[in-house]
């Protein structure tokens, strides 16, 4: 899954990862790709729609209101990165 975050400020992975977490309440996608305020989540094809779900509604990290937006979805990381990131 790959999202972005509209924000005016860059966020740091950690925040990002900690936000994630909060926002999964324990059951938390893995964060494998995030740079320039895009990241990668991978989750099973079971969860998809929950992990778009949450991720739409995620408004705020480390504090700042964020809207997240999902950009689309992959069957792998590499092609993720080459479809959304490149």
């Amino acid at each position: 899954m790959v999202f972005r975050i509209e924000s005016e400020i860059s966020f740091t992975e950690p925040g990002v990862a900690d936000a994630l977490a909060a926002a999964f309440a324990g059951r938390v996608p893995r964060l494998v790709v995030f740079r320039n305020n895009s990241g990668i989540v991978r989750c099973l094809n079971t969860t998809k729609d929950e992990t778009i779900r949450v991720l739409n509604a995620m408004r705020a990290i480390s504090r700042r209101q964020v809207v997240v937006r999902t950009l689309g979805t992959s069957g792998t990381i590499r092609k993720a990165r080459e479809k959304y990131l490149s």
